[in-house]
Formats: structure tokens, sequence, C-alpha cells
């Protein structure tokens, strides 16, 4: 036999023993009817109920969360506006690795590796570049770049 059809029979086996056991456990054949039904009864009382969004919550404040948009903006009045960014220093040491940035002309300051500063997550440290995670996707950032925005 070919191998994608051994592939097929693989996984026509794993389907039917899924269902098996499905089967076996919801209408197992040994237990009277009554029995099976308080038994999917209880297991579905155990499930966590729906609760509200929040406490204290009202419905202008759903209403609200639902006015904003899910995805960044990236054109139009409301746009996101990528931040200035220019990397200054790295450092490289056996137990951390940081680089030393200023955002929008702001003071000069070290970040680690997980590490946020105005919603620039940094997610890479290499020897002469940083790789940051933004909210419009990931920007590598090279120690001699001038301080630009823009996605890189």
């Amino acid at each position: 036999m070919p191998v994608a059809d051994w592939e097929k029979v693989g996984i026509g086996a794993a389907i039917a023993a899924s269902l098996g056991a499905v089967v076996v456990f919801v209408a197992d054949p040994a237990r009277p009817v009554n029995a099976r039904l308080e038994l999917i009864q209880t297991q579905m009382k155990a499930l966590p109920k729906a609760g509200p969004i929040a406490a204290g919550a009202t419905l202008s404040d759903v209403s609200l969360l639902a006015q904003q948009p899910i995805f960044v903006m990236s054109t139009g009045a409301n746009a996101y506006k990528e931040k200035t960014v220019k990397l200054i220093g790295i450092s490289i040491s056996p137990g951390r690795k940081a680089a030393l940035v200023s955002v929008d002309g702001q003071p000069a300051v070290w970040m680690g590796i997980g590490e946020t500063q105005d919603e620039l997550v940094l997610i890479e440290v290499g020897s002469n570049a940083v790789r940051f995670d933004t909210p419009v996707g990931a920007r590598t950032i090279s120690i001699n770049e001038p301080a630009a925005g823009g996605a890189g």
C-alpha cells in the first residue's frame, strides 16, 4: 500500500477509536437509559456558567467596547503612529540581553528581552540590531540606523 493509503487507514482508525470511546462513555449499553441521561445532566450542570462581562459593567460599557476597533488602524485620522526609535547600545552577557533605546525622543532606557516601552516589546537582541514587536508587526532596528519610524 502507498504511504498516503496508510495515512488514511491510520486516521480512520484514530477516528473510529475516538468515536467508540464516546459511544461507550455516553451510551453504555450496560446502564439503564435513565442513568445515562442523569450522567449527562450532571456533567452539563458542572460546566461553568456564562457570567456578566465584568462586575458592575453596564450596557453602555459594553457598547463602548464595541465601538473600538479590534485591529490597529493603519490609515485614516485615527491611524496608529509608528514610534520613532533610536538604538543607542546593546549589552549581551551570559544572563541577559538588553538594548539601550530612545523612543520618540525620550531619554534612553535599558530594555531587556520581553520588556515593554511605549507599546514596543523587545523580542530579540543581536550583535548589531534588535527586533521589536509593535502593534503593526515586527520591526528590526540597526545600531547605525538614524532615528525614524516605519516598519522594518
